[in-house]
């Protein structure tokens, strides 16, 4: 992303404090990916794994929680990065009036030299 461009045009239309507030908020969202996926790998670990470790029992429900980890936990916290990602530019671009293209490294230039 090209960061001086967003906030000349951000410090240009005087939206730099509530941009700050918006990407504090997608913080707090982010972080709760990682609050999600350690809960439900607690929750998941508890459920399935109950044998001893060292034992073929053990190895057989450790391969079957990491076999559900995938859709019980990455699936998840990809569809919520992808929507805080989703957010973040809808903040971006409601607050500059500025186009994906004009935002993203190697997109449109701008005639200020």
């Amino acid at each position: 992303m090209q960061v001086d461009r967003i906030d000349k045009a951000l410090e240009a239309r005087g939206n730099q404090q509530q941009f700050r507030k918006q990407l504090d908020r997608a913080n707090l969202f982010f972080a709760g990916t990682f609050f999600f996926s350690a809960v439900a790998n607690y929750v998941l670990a508890k459920l399935i794994v109950k044998s001893d470790s060292g034992t073929e029992a053990f190895n057989n429900e450790l391969g079957r929680m990491t076999l559900l980890s995938y859709p019980v936990i990455a699936v998840p916290s990809i569809i919520m990065m992808l929507a805080i990602f989703y957010y973040i530019w809808r903040t971006i671009r409601k607050l500059t009036d500025l186009t994906l293209e004009e935002v993203i490294v190697g997109g449109e230039e701008t005639d200020e030299k």
